[in-house]
């Protein structure tokens, strides 16, 4: 029997429907309620407010609902292979050697920040290796082979050791949650009703000057709060085999 695929997230409507029960504008049996109506032009930019609270509250917390993949092949050598303070440098323009710009490879332009990166030779089937990050900025290291190259990211700009051969990066980065335009679309962030419709309703009601606006948002925290206990748990779990006593 064939597998049916469906879409992963928050229908976008659902989530709306949510936001008027909460404000009690489903009254006298209208569904399609008075002051949050779907057809007001100002619901779908709540929402996408109440996206964009949500995502950046999940991606602080560390919950990867918004992460891609990509890969950056032949990153050329540094063009001083000689300098012990040589580097490389990628951004959404192209790469840069030390001395002369490419047009490629480029960083993807929803990129907002890389989390991972892993390289390898140029031209081989190697397996990709982890590369270290260098938070205070890279060191004098001179040339490096592609099992030691650090990485630093500053200024929308990913910064590498200059390494001895061409390398092919691998990079998982945080990208943005695309807002919606339409309320029949879907919202890439799973079981997230509830913290969404909160969010929504807390920012509706603040532009009214109404005080319950903090109670939403407090049970729009706890509702993300599920979330990201349920992700931290998948991470903290280890590997446990019985050791065999024969």
């Amino acid at each position: 029997m064939p597998v049916i695929a469906t879409p992963q997230g928050t229908l976008a409507s659902d989530v709306t429907r949510r936001v008027r029960s909460l404000l009690n504008d489903m009254l006298n049996g209208n569904s399609e309620g008075d002051i949050f109506a779907d057809s007001e032009p100002y619901v779908i930019e709540f929402l996408n407010s109440a996206i964009d609270y949500v995502t950046n509250k999940l991606t602080d917390a560390g919950v990867e609902t918004n992460t891609k993949e990509t890969y950056l092949y032949n990153v050329p050598v540094s063009a001083f292979p000689a300098d012990p303070n040589a580097q490389i440098y990628i951004d959404y323009n192209g790469t840069n050697d030390g001395r002369m710009n490419y047009p490629t490879p480029s960083l993807p332009s929803d990129m907002e920040m890389p989390l991972k990166i892993w390289s390898r030779q140029t031209g081989t089937n190697n397996a990709f290796v982890p590369v270290g990050w260098a938070p205070d900025g890279l060191g004098v290291r001179g040339l490096q082979v592609y099992q030691r190259v650090n990485a630093d990211w500053d200024q929308n700009t990913l910064y590498l050791n200059a390494c001895a051969i061409p390398l092919d990066l691998r990079i998982r980065y945080i990208c943005p949650t695309p807002s919606v335009a339409s309320l029949q679309e879907y919202i890439p962030i799973g079981n997230a009703k509830e913290a969404l419709a909160n969010c929504c309703a807390a920012k509706f009601e603040l532009s009214r000057g109404n005080p319950l606006a903090g109670g939403f948002l407090n049970e729009c925290d706890k509702a993300i709060d599920t979330i990201v206990n349920r992700t931290q748990r998948r991470k903290d779990r280890v590997q446990y085999r019985r050791k065999w006593r024969g």
